[in-house]
């Protein structure tokens, strides 16, 4: 099994918006890809946004962080347990394959 963790950089960067996109949208096509081209090796990627008590985040000013929140269409930040129960998921269920799955709270339906 292999699992690719993507961070969902462009939620935070505005500045090279293409680039993230770009990134991006390969790595979730790298993910196809190598589903045909590994199988029958199971090929997964985790794209986690903002993680409200990450060592990165939890220190950030009290208002900066408050507007990623408000941002935020679950009204919180996503928690590092919820990262692990999704690697966790995607690791063990053997049935589960070429998925990219986004932990973010809402933020890519926006």
């Amino acid at each position: 099994m292999l699992l690719l963790l993507v961070a969902l950089l462009v939620v935070a960067n505005t500045v090279n918006i293409a680039a993230d996109l770009a990134a991006m949208g390969a790595v979730t096509s790298l993910v196809r890809t190598l589903v045909i081209e590994l199988a029958p090796t199971r090929v997964n990627a985790l794209h986690p946004a903002i993680v409200g008590d990450s060592p990165q985040w939890r220190d950030m000013p009290p208002e900066r962080l408050q507007a990623l929140v408000d941002r935020t269409p679950i009204g919180r930040l996503v928690t590092m347990q919820e990262i692990v129960g999704a690697s966790r998921f995607l690791l063990e269920n053997r049935a589960v394959n070429g998925i990219n799955l986004a932990v973010d709270g809402g933020w890519t339906c926006m």
